[in-house]
């Protein structure tokens, strides 16, 4: 049952007297019937003819579910897919105080780390309101009252900003954020990926690439070391930020007035991956942009065509 509904984009369901099963990684809905409803927003592609006994089951009177196991996988996907349905959690908290929100408790520790921040955004929730909730183990079942579960799928990011700025005017966010954030970054920021290695889109000069442009006064940031309270208080005040392609890009919602320069491989993957994943959000935000491309080395990847590795010319540096 669909109990709300906001720009035909967020949709809140509700379940009364239903169980959430997390089978062998899959998420389930069991009705009061103990008929398996195989929701669409609750994991993609999902047809579940039959689920594995049950095994532990927990009980809750309320609880509230993200959707889909593509928002496990790193902070963009969570922010485009699953963030938006936060507005919900401003009213579901005031009426439910006691609600656990269920999050998946094998998550990369990082994204899970900046969702526990973000829920705490919402004036009302504290830790006790998070339940981490393993979906692995089969046969895992939580029993509710009632179980609501956000669909934000249709969002995308040409929404994200909108949906981000209503958030804002429900509470004093902003304002929040400056007063408790006691870290100082400079106006120069650059996103470094020196020590990622979470796929095969590498700079394969990365060294050489990120000491110049810290030698060209930018303050070199390490994206996955940043709580989001951090992240907001960085974007909501640098002037100048350089940044590979790639997933924290999404964080462009908290920016201002910038220049941004992006450091991106000239294929056909890499700039449709850019146009249809960050351009709707930078196109709507008073960003100044400039890319800087370099050449693919090689065209082997991970499975996903965008990760192959590249290299980009030092001489393209004397452009910022």
């Amino acid at each position: 049952m669909i109990i709300k509904n906001i720009d035909n984009t967020l949709f809140l369901h509700k379940f009364n007297n239903a169980k959430f099963i997390g089978d062998n990684g899959t998420r389930i809905i069991l009705d009061n019937n103990n008929k398996i409803q195989n929701l669409k927003p609750l994991q993609r592609n999902m047809n579940i003819k039959k689920i594995s006994k049950i095994e532990t089951e927990i009980y809750f009177s309320n609880i509230f579910i993200f959707t889909d196991h593509y928002g496990d996988k790193n902070i963009f996907h969570w922010f485009v897919e699953q963030f938006p349905v936060i507005l919900f959690l401003f009213e579901l908290i005031e009426e439910f105080p006691d609600i656990k929100i269920i999050l998946n408790k094998y998550r990369k520790e990082s994204v899970k780390n900046n969702i526990k921040e973000t829920l705490f955004l919402v004036p009302g929730i504290k830790e006790e309101n998070i339940y981490e909730f393993n979906i692995e183990e089969i046969g895992n079942s939580i029993k509710a009252d009632n179980i609501f579960i956000g669909d934000s799928m249709r969002c995308g990011p040409e929404r994200i900003n909108k949906y981000w700025n209503q958030i804002c005017s429900k509470s004093d966010l902003l304002n929040n954020i400056k007063n408790i954030n006691e870290k100082k970054f400079s106006n120069k920021i650059y996103l470094s990926r020196r020590m990622t290695n979470t796929n095969t889109r590498v700079l394969t000069n990365v060294e050489e690439v990120s000491n110049i442009i810290v030698e060209k006064g930018y303050q070199e940031i390490f994206m996955e070391n940043l709580s989001i309270n951090d992240k907001i208080c960085l974007f909501n005040n640098c002037t100048d930020i350089i940044t590979e392609l790639g997933a924290g890009m999404v964080n462009f919602i908290f920016c201002n007035n910038i220049n941004l320069i992006v450091l991106m491989q000239n294929n056909n993957e890499n700039n449709s991956f850019y146009n249809s994943h960050f351009r709707p959000i930078i196109s709507q935000k008073n960003i100044n942009v400039k890319i800087l491309y370099g050449e693919t080395v090689n065209n082997k990847h991970n499975g996903n065509a965008i990760n192959t590795p590249w290299k980009l010319s030092l001489d393209k540096l004397l452009e910022i």
